[in-house]
C-alpha cells in the first residue's frame, strides 16, 4: 500500500460520517435488509468493512450480530465495540464459517479487486440459504475520474457487465441504478480539465457546505425509498445488486 493510499484511507475516515453519499448508503443498505427481513435478528458481515461505519449504523437499528472485515490497519483502528466486531483479514480466504451469515455487504469493494469474481465466490460460500447479499460498485466508465484513480479501482461497471460478474452468487437477483442526482455532476466533471496535482486526494471536493449536503442526503432518502419499492431508476454513478440465495 502507498503512502498516498495511506493518506486517502485517513481523509475518508474524517468524512464517512458526514457526506450525503456514505449517509443515504448506510439507510438504503438498512431498508435493504429490513425489506426482506423485518425485525428478525440477523448475522451481517461486511466484507471490506473499511473503519466498521455500516456496521456501527446497522447495530444501532437492528437486532443480531455484527462482523466486519478488511484488510487495512488504518481502517480498523476503531477496532471492535460491544455491538458489532472488526477483523483484519483476506477476502479470499477469510477465517469464518461457511454459511454462517444471513446478510453479507460488499460496498463500494469489488472495484479495487484484480479478481473481482474471487470476492464473489466467497460471498456464496459464507452466506447461508436463503441469506442477501448487497454488492454496491461504481457504474458507467464515462465517469472514470482522478477520484477512481486516487481509490486505485480496477473498473467501473456496466449494467449487464455487473449481472454477467454475479454468477457465482447463486439466486434470484436484482440489480438497479442508485445515486442518479451525481450522475450529471460527475459527467461534467470528467470533461473539464484536470485541476490539482496528480496523487492528491479529490474527496474534499464531494463534502458540499451546508444546506447542500443536507439537500443531497434528502434527496439520496428519496432515491432509497424509490428503489426500496422495487422501481427502477434510469440511471446513476452507483449499481446496487440485492440477492437471495436458493
Amino acid at each position: 500500500m502507498t503512502r498516498m493510499r495511506k493518506e486517502y484511507e485517513e481523509i475518508y475516515r474524517n468524512y464517512e460520517d458526514k457526506l450525503f453519499y456514505f449517509v443515504a448508503r448506510k439507510q438504503l443498505v438498512l431498508s435493504l435488509i429490513r425489506k426482506e427481513f423485518g425485525n428478525k435478528p440477523v448475522n451481517v458481515l461486511d466484507l471490506g468493512c473499511g473503519t466498521g461505519n455500516v456496521l456501527k449504523y446497522l447495530s444501532q437499528h437492528l437486532n443480531g450480530h455484527f462482523t466486519g472485515l478488511d484488510a487495512s490497519p488504518i481502517m480498523l483502528k476503531n477496532k471492535t465495540s460491544s455491538k458489532f466486531k472488526l477483523v483484519r483479514g483476506d477476502i479470499y480466504h477469510p477465517k469464518l464459517k461457511p454459511a454462517s451469515f444471513d446478510v453479507i455487504l460488499c460496498l463500494d469493494v469489488i472495484e479495487h479487486l484484480r479478481d473481482d469474481v474471487g470476492a464473489l465466490k466467497t460471498i456464496q460460500r459464507l452466506l447461508k440459504k436463503g441469506g442477501m447479499a448487497i454488492i454496491l460498485v461504481p457504474s458507467f466508465m464515462c465517469l472514470w475520474s482522478v477520484h477512481d484513480e486516487m481509490n486505485n479501482h480496477f473498473r467501473r461497471y456496466g449494467y449487464g457487465e455487473l449481472k454477467t460478474k454475479m454468477y457465482p452468487i447463486k439466486g434470484v437477483k436484482r440489480i438497479f441504478y442508485w445515486n442518479a442526482i451525481s450522475f450529471f455532476p460527475k459527467l461534467v466533471a470528467r470533461l473539464l480539465p484536470r485541476k490539482g496535482k496528480k496523487g492528491h486526494s479529490d474527496i474534499e471536493a464531494f463534502m458540499l457546505p451546508e444546506p447542500f449536503n443536507t439537500l443531497l442526503t434528502i434527496w439520496l432518502y428519496l432515491e432509497n425509498k424509490w428503489v426500496s419499492l422495487g422501481l427502477p431508476l434510469p440511471f446513476g454513478s452507483s449499481l446496487v445488486a440485492v440477492i437471495r440465495k436458493h
